[in-house]
């Protein structure tokens, strides 16, 4: 992708839409609702540190998603309103804006809106611009998980997800502790590097181990070894761990499903390259192309899933199979803390309130220019993916 975004937190701003109910006082209410806004933290590390601050167990605090690390955030929590949450440090704040009867959850979340700066537009690609501009407000863009879905994936490209569902305990494990992520820190990525070349060597994996609970689990492998003890020590990672990494699986199996749609229905198309594969987004679809990719919606894929149109159900069939799985893998008998669920996501999504500025020149980038956009995105749908199906 030729133009750029988050080159400030302030170009990347989002905020959070919810329904929570919630009342200035308190009265019975057994939960406090709060603010949370922020800028270069990510939210659980901001939670982390509230949550130390104030004595509270983590697990006591409700939040609807995960904001990105590289932005402007608004977003609401809930924690019990015996406890003061109330935090306040460079770049992040707790505030209290009211009392609730119930925990913030992902179902209180409408929507985002976001405004974030486009810069590094090219000249030659004005005409290009404003024209998909017009066409996404009109028909929407591929509703792909976007590459930050996918921060558990190996580093060859494999899915701790698929391991499990396949029953391959062990190497799901290697994966769980070797897996980098880019943005960690050189230390932790040459720790993970070592880990990967003497996995199975337990004795000397175990001082490696950068926590309690991965010494605990390595501790099980010590004792079992990889196979006998690979079942207990996956029972042992905490449910949004493994909630995780099983979305990153059902993400990728989605998108492949989607992008099929896409190439299959849609008169024109273009491909942008991503961690797991291409996402391939429509121009032009077609009046029956676009109104086909428009009323999809497709099931993330488990054991027992949504109704489905017949066409996606035959996709997703072919797509399990390709990777040597059926879907009766995806019920999970022994592991119990997490499971594979299925929700209904929208192939197409359109933005609301969609505007943009005139492009103009870019003080940054001598010779480019730069546009300010501004929109509306229903929950679990990304902005970056909007960026990206602009073909720039």
């Amino acid at each position: 992708m030729a133009v750029k975004i988050k080159g400030t937190p302030e170009e990347f701003f989002v905020e959070e839409m919810i329904s929570l109910p919630f009342e200035e006082t308190r009265g019975c209410a057994p939960f406090r609702v709060y603010r949370l806004e922020k800028r270069g933290w990510n939210t659980l590390d901001a939670l982390r540190e509230a949550a130390r601050t104030s004595g509270l167990s983590l697990q006591d605090i409700r939040y609807g998603g995960k904001k990105d690390r590289h932005a402007h955030t608004i977003q609401y929590l809930t924690a019990p309103a015996r406890v003061d949450l109330s935090f306040s440090s460079p770049n992040v704040s707790i505030s209290p804006v009211g009392y609730s009867s119930e925990a913030m959850s992902p179902h209180f979340i409408r929507g985002n809106r976001f405004t974030l700066t486009l810069r590094a537009i090219a000249p030659a690609d004005e005409t290009h611009f404003l024209g998909r501009l017009l066409e996404i407000r009109d028909l929407g863009f591929a509703n792909y998980f976007d590459d930050q879905r996918f921060g558990s994936v190996g580093n060859d490209g494999a899915f701790f997800g698929e391991r499990v569902v396949r029953g391959h305990y062990n190497g799901a494990l290697k994966l769980y502790f070797t897996t980098i992520h880019p943005e960690a820190p050189s230390a932790a990525k040459e720790r993970k590097r070592a880990m990967e070349t003497l996995w199975g060597q337990w004795d000397t994996l175990l001082p490696l181990c950068a926590t309690p609970l991965h010494r605990e689990i390595m501790e099980i492998l010590r004792r079992h070894g990889g196979d006998r003890g690979g079942l207990p020590a996956l029972q042992r990672i905490p449910r949004e761990e493994l909630s995780l990494h099983f979305a990153a699986y059902q993400s990728f199996l989605w998108n492949e499903v989607l992008r099929r749609l896409v190439l299959r229905h849609a008169r024109e198309t273009f491909s942008v390259k991503g961690k797991t594969g291409e996402y391939v987004h429509f121009r032009n679809p077609g009046r029956q192309g676009g109104a086909r990719l428009g009323a999809l919606s497709l099931p993330t894929v488990a054991s027992r899933m949504e109704a489905t149109d017949p066409e996606c159900l035959e996709l997703i069939e072919e797509v399990l199979a390709e990777r040597n799985v059926r879907r009766a893998q995806f019920n999970l008998r022994e592991i119990r803390q997490s499971y594979f669920s299925s929700f209904l996501r929208a192939a197409v999504v359109v933005p609301g309130e969609f505007t943009w500025s005139r492009p103009e020149e870019d003080e940054r980038y001598p010779g480019k220019c730069k546009s300010t956009l501004s929109f509306l995105l229903p929950r679990g749908s990304y902005a970056t993916m909007l960026v990206k199906s602009l073909g720039l």
